[in-house]
C-alpha cells in the first residue's frame, strides 16, 4: 500500500513537469544554503566542548575603566602567583605566556641543523596546563617536562615537522632544539595533537622558568607593572563555586595591582579583573582569542547566518504551498473520484504528504553537490575546518530531520486544503465558490507579500553595504597610503643594520622615496599612553594614541601642518606634534597648542599640530594622537617610481638581494599599505559576499514561485485570454491583465520592507564612527528593483499566454 502511495506521488511529479521542477530546484537551493550554514554553525559551535568539567573553566580577563577604558584578554604575569596563594575556591591556576623567537633550529643529527621561521603556538606554562587540558602523553609527563629548566615538550604533528616524518617519536627525545641561536632546549616529551576542534592548538611547550631565561630575567613573568595580551590566565573552579561569586574575589587582585601601581589612580584609570567563560572565548572578537592571527566570529553574526537560512527555506517553501494551492482545480475531480471511491480524509492527506516528501527528498539530491560547490566558492568565508560527510551522523540527521520538516511543513497546508474537497462540488467543478478557496487566495497573496518583502529588505541591505564600502574607500583618511611599500626589519637586529639597508635601498633608482619609522600611520595594532596637561584650573589626563618617526614621516605620508612645524632631528629635547583632536581635548585651537608643556617620558613640547588621521579603521572616531621623533623605528617605508619599463616584482626582487646582504638568516617580507588598510573592513567584505548571494536566492527562489503563479494562472484563463484576443485585446492589454495583480502585491511588499530595511540598516551602520547618510532614493532603488525583476518575470509568461494563437485557447479544455 505505501509503495502505491509512492508511486501515484511519482506520476503526479512527472504529470507537472513545470511545477514540480520550479518546487524542486527553489527547495534543493533552499536546502544547500540551510546545510552550508548548519556546517559553519556546527564547526563553530564544536570548540572546546571536549573538555572535563568545561562549565568550571574560565579565562581571567582585565577591564579598564576611566580615561583609559577598554578590555585585554590577558592580565598582569604575576597575577597567576596571587591567585595561588591568595584565593580559596580554585581548583587549577593555569598561567601561560605566548613565546616568540624569530627563527628556531633544530639538530637532526650527523651536524645537521635544520631552521624554522619563528612559529607563534609556543607556549611557557605550568604542568597543571596538562591537567586542565587533557592531552595524551606518547613519552613523558608534565612532570617531567618541567622538573627543570632548558626542556621542551611538542606535539606529534610538530615532531613530524621539525624531525621529518620518517623518524620515530621515541628517536626524537633528547635531541636539541635552539631559540634565538644560543638557547639549546631538550625534547623531553611529546603529546599526540587534541582531536578535536578546540582554541588551545599549541605545539610547543616549555617552562615559565625556561621562557624567562630567554629573555634575561628571573622574575620576567613576575610582573605586576603591565597588562600583556599575550600573558594568560585560566581557573577551574572547584565544584559549587559559582563565577559570579568568585569574580567577587578577583577584587584582591585589583587591590594588589593598585599597591604596584599607585600612580594609575593619579592618571584617572582603574584596572578590574573579569570572568569569561570557556564556552564564551571562541566568541569575543573584541578580546580576540589568543593572538591577532585567527578572528573569532561574533555570535551575532551565527544567529545572522542562521536567520538567513530559515528564511530562505521558508522562501523555498512557501512557493511550494503557494503552486500546490494554486493548483487546486487540476486536482479536484481527482479528489472527488478518490471520496466516491471510499478514500477518508487521512489517506488523501497521506497521500499529498508523501508527494511532497518526495518533493523533498529530490531537492536533497540536487542540493549535496550544490553543497560541496558553495563550501569551495566561499572559502575566504568559510573556516577551513568546515567540511561535509554526508555519512557524519550529525549530518545525516539533520538532513533526516530537513526532510521531515519541509516535507511534512510544506506540504501539510496543501494536503489540509484539497484533502476537504467536498467530493459533489469536487466532481461538478463547483468548488471555487467555497469560501475555503477564497482563503487560500488570500493566504498565496499573502505569502507572496512575505516573500518579496524579505527580498526587498535583502536588497536594500545589500545596497546600503556597498555604499558604506565604497564610502570607506574614498573617505580621505588624512594621508597618502597608495603605493606605500612597508617592510618591516626585524626587532633582535642591532639598529645600525637597519640604517645599513636603508642605504642599500637608496641605491636602487627606481624607489622615488624613502622614510624610516615606527609605524604607518594606519595599523591593525597601535601603543598609547597616558599624558597630563596642566590647564589654569586643573590638571587633564589624557590617553594618547602614540606614532614615532623622523622629521621626514610628515611628507612621506603627506600628512601637513595646519600650526607649528615638525620636530627636529634630535633626541636630545623632548618635542612632539599633535592633532587637531589633542588640541581640542585640552581646550585649545591649534596655534594655541603651540609651545605648550605636557607630563610624558618626563616633559614634552608641543611644537606642531597636524589635521586629524584616520589612524584606525572607520569603526572608530579620530582620537587624541602624539607624534615624537625617532629615526631608528624597524618599519621602513618606501615609494616605487614605475615610469621606466622596470615593473613592481623587478623593483622588489632588488629590495630583496638588499635585504639578504644585510639579513641574510632572516625571511623576506612586505606589504603594501593600502592593503593593511583593506584589512581593516575584512568583515564587512565577507558581509557583503553573503548579503549579495543571499539577496541573488532569495530573489531567484520569489521569482520561481512568481512564475509558476503566473504560468498557472494564464493556464486557467487560456479560454478568458482567447475571449479577449477575439473581442479585440491587444497583447499590451493581456500582459496588463495578468500583471496588475501580482505587481500590486510587490509593492504592498515595498511598503512594509521599507520601513524595516531603514531601521535595519541604522542598526548595522551604528558599528561606524564615519558613515554615509541613508537616502530615501536608497530604499525607492529598492522598490523600483523588486518591481522590475517581478514586471519581468511576470512579463514573460504573460507575453507568452497573449500571443498564442486565440483559435487554440478557445478549444483548450
Amino acid at each position: 500500500m505505501f509503495f502505491n502511495y509512492i508511486k501515484i506521488a511519482w506520476r503526479n511529479l512527472l504529470r507537472k513537469k513545470l511545477f514540480a521542477a520550479i518546487n524542486i530546484f527553489g527547495l534543493s537551493i533552499g536546502l544547500t544554503v540551510c546545510m552550508v550554514i548548519f556546517l559553519i554553525v556546527r564547526y563553530e559551535l564544536s570548540f572546546d566542548k571536549f573538555h572535563a568539567d568545561s562549565e568550571r573553566i574560565h579565562r581571567v580577563y582585565t577591564e579598564f575603566s576611566g580615561t583609559m577604558g577598554g578590555t585585554n584578554r590577558g592580565v598582569v604575569s604575576a597575577a597567576a602567583d596571587y591567585v595561588q596563594e591568595n584565593l580559596t575556591g580554585v581548583e587549577l591556576v593555569v598561567p601561560f605566556h605566548a613565546v616568540y623567537t624569530e627563527k628556531i633550529k633544530v639538530d637532526r643529527g650527523d651536524e645537521q641543523i635544520e631552521a624554522f621561521d619563528q612559529d607563534k603556538r609556543i607556549i611557557a606554562t605550568v604542568p597543571a596546563y596538562f591537567d586542565l587540558i587533557n592531552y595524551e602523553w606518547l613519552y613523558g609527563s608534565s612532570q617531567e617536562l618541567f622538573a627543570t629548566p632548558n626542556r621542551v615538550g611538542l606535539t606529534l604533528s610538530k615532531v613530524k615537522k621539525y624531525f621529518g616524518s620518517d623518524i620515530s617519536p621515541d628517536e626524537v627525545l633528547g635531541k636539541s632544539i635552539f631559540y634565538r641561536d644560543s638557547i639549546e632546549l631538550t625534547v623531553y616529551g611529546i603529546v599526540n595533537d587534541l582531536e578535536h576542534h578546540t582554541d588551545f592548538d599549541f605545539s610547543e611547550f616549555v617552562s615559565i622558568e625556561t621562557a624567562s631565561m630567554m629573555h634575561g630575567r628571573a622574575d620576567y613573568y613576575a610582573d605586576w607593572s603591565s597588562t600583556n595580551s599575550s600573558s594568560q590566565l585560566f581557573l577551574k573552579l572547584e565544584e559549587g563555586v559559582s563565577a559570579n561569586d568568585f569574580e567577587s574575589r578577583l577584587t584582591l587582585i585589583s587591590d594588589e595591582y593598585g599597591s604596584h601601581n599607585g600612580d594609575d589612580d593619579d592618571f584617572g584609570w582603574e584596572v578590574a579583573y573579569k570572568l569569561q567563560s570557556l564556552s564564551e572565548l571562541h566568541f569575543s572578537p573584541g578580546m580576540g582569542i589568543f593572538d591577532n592571527s585567527r578572528q573569532p566570529p561574533p555570535k551575532m553574526t551565527l544567529k545572522m547566518l542562521a536567520g538567513v537560512a530559515l528564511f530562505i527555506l521558508i522562501l523555498a517553501s512557501i512557493n511550494f504551498v503557494n503552486l500546490e494551492t494554486a493548483q487546486a482545480t487540476r486536482r479536484a475531480k481527482e479528489i472527488g473520484v478518490r471520496k466516491v471511491m471510499g478514500s477518508t480524509r487521512g489517506h488523501i492527506i497521506f497521500q499529498f504528504l508523501v508527494e511532497s516528501t518526495l518533493a523533498t527528498l529530490l531537492a536533497v539530491m540536487i542540493a549535496l553537490p550544490m553543497v560541496q560547490f558553495t563550501l569551495s566558492y566561499f572559502h575566504e568565508f568559510i573556516p577551513q575546518g568546515v567540511t561535509f560527510e554526508l555519512f557524519d551522523p550529525a549530518v545525516f540527521l539533520f538532513l533526516i530531520f530537513i526532510v521531515a520538516l519541509v516535507g511534512m511543513g510544506a506540504g501539510f497546508y496543501p494536503a489540509f486544503v484539497i484533502s476537504g474537497f467536498q467530493p459533489v462540488k469536487a466532481l461538478k467543478s463547483t468548488i471555487f465558490s467555497d469560501k475555503g478557496v477564497n482563503r487560500s487566495a488570500l493566504l498565496r497573496k499573502g505569502l507572496i507579500v512575505f516573500q518579496f518583502a524579505f527580498t526587498q529588505v535583502l536588497i536594500a541591505g545589500c545596497l546600503i553595504i556597498i555604499r558604506q564600502n565604497a564610502y570607506m574607500q574614498n573617505k580621505d583618511l588624512g594621508f597618502v597610503y597608495d603605493e606605500v611599500i612597508n617592510i618591516y626589519t626585524p626587532y633582535s637586529e642591532p639598529a645600525v643594520k637597519g640604517q645599513t639597508f636603508l642605504t642599500a635601498l637608496s641605491q636602487i633608482p627606481q624607489i622615488s622615496t624613502l622614510s624610516r619609522h615606527g609605524e604607518p600611520p594606519a595599523t591593525s595594532g597601535y601603543s598609547s599612553s597616558m599624558v597630563k596637561f596642566k590647564t589654569d584650573t586643573s590638571e587633564l589626563s589624557l590617553n594618547v594614541f602614540r606614532k614615532e618617526g623622523a622629521e621626514d614621516y610628515f611628507d612621506f605620508y603627506s600628512m601637513p601642518l595646519i600650526a607649528g612645524r615638525a620636530y627636529l632631528p634630535t633626541d636630545s629635547s623632548h618635542e612632539v606634534v599633535v592633532n587637531a583632536t589633542f588640541a581640542r581635548q585640552i581646550g585649545l585651537a591649534p596655534d594655541e597648542a603651540l609651545g605648550k608643556q605636557i607630563s610624558w617620558n618626563g616633559k614634552a613640547t608641543v611644537v606642531g599640530v597636524i589635521n586629524d588621521v584616520n589612524f584606525r579603521s572607520l569603526h572608530h572616531s579620530v582620537e587624541p594622537m602624539m607624534m615624537n621623533y625617532n629615526s631608528e623605528g624597524n618599519c621602513i617605508g618606501l615609494k616605487v617610481d614605475l615610469s621606466n619599463t622596470a615593473s613592481i616584482e623587478q623593483v622588489m626582487k632588488q629590495v630583496e638581494e638588499a635585504w639578504l646582504q644585510v639579513f641574510p638568516d632572516k625571511p623576506f617580507q612586505y606589504s603594501f599599505l593600502n592593503d593593511t588598510i583593506e584589512r581593516f573592513y575584512q568583515s564587512e567584505r565577507r558581509t557583503t559576499k553573503l548579503v549579495a548571494t543571499s539577496t541573488g536566492i532569495a530573489v531567484l527562489i520569489s521569482c520561481m514561485g512568481l512564475f509558476g503563479l503566473v504560468s498557472f494562472t494564464a493556464l486557467q484563463r487560456t479560454k478568458e485570454i482567447g475571449i479577449r484576443k477575439v473581442l479585440g485585446a491587444s497583447v499590451k492589454n493581456i500582459i496588463a491583465l495578468l500583471s496588475r495583480d501580482f505587481l500590486v502585491l510587490v509593492l504592498v511588499a515595498f511598503a512594509l520592507s521599507g520601513p524595516l530595511a531603514y531601521w535595519l540598516g541604522n542598526k548595522w551602520l551604528e558599528e561606524f564612527a564615519y558613515r554615509m547618510e541613508l537616502s530615501v532614493w536608497l530604499f525607492i532603488a529598492t522598490g523600483v528593483t523588486a518591481l522590475t525583476i517581478a514586471f519581468l518575470t511576470v512579463a514573460q509568461q504573460a507575453f507568452k499566454a497573449a500571443t498564442d494563437n486565440p483559435v487554440k485557447a478557445l478549444r483548450y479544455e
